[in-house]
């Protein structure tokens, strides 16, 4: 009977061992948020912000056209330069749309276009998705195609030059 009890003592310290692990790998990632502000007639912003005292790497944003019928929905893959710690950057949402290369008929009103998500890569070299909804690790999930886009525009290191406004991030380093 002993043993059995220490098997599953040890079962549980195992497992809390494993959570222990699992929240200090997400300690950076939890760190970095995203957000679009709304604004009318192209106006909105988007706001990236690295709480962390660390940088993150290779971000990529998903950008979604909010299309009803999904069969017409597309979107952007675009990289942009790494975001460097204790950061908050704002894009002006035209500018991230004319970067995006969207067609003219699709250049209209940024309310029919979202910013989903942002995949970058750690201090530990470990990939991670934020989007609105969660926080995952790993590329098994694309969030371009979470969202049911059916084409889309695969921009490419280099060819995007956004000029973000640049603030400090407010409680960098904080929990």
């Amino acid at each position: 009977m002993a043993t059995y009890y220490q098997a599953l003592v040890s079962a549980d310290a195992l497992e809390q061992s494993r959570e222990i692990a699992e929240e200090k790998n997400k300690t950076q990632a939890s760190r970095v948020t995203l957000w679009q502000a709304a604004g009318v007639k192209r106006q909105g912003e988007l706001h990236i912000q690295n709480r962390s005292p660390d940088p993150i790497f290779n971000p990529v944003l998903t950008i979604v056209e909010h299309e009803y019928d999904a069969r017409k929905r597309r979107g952007i893959r675009m990289p942009i330069n790494a975001l460097p710690p204790c950061s908050h950057l704002i894009f002006p949402m035209t500018s991230v749309l004319e970067q995006g290369l969207m067609p003219p008929d699709h250049a209209g009103n940024t309310a029919s276009w979202g910013v989903v998500a942002i995949r970058f890569i750690d201090n530990d070299g470990r990939v991670w998705t934020r989007s609105n909804l969660e926080l995952t690790t790993g590329t098994e999930v694309d969030p371009i195609l979470v969202w049911g886009v059916k084409s889309w525009h695969e921009r490419v290191p280099g060819e995007i030059t956004l000029e973000p406004k640049l603030q400090p991030a407010a409680g960098c380093g904080e929990n």
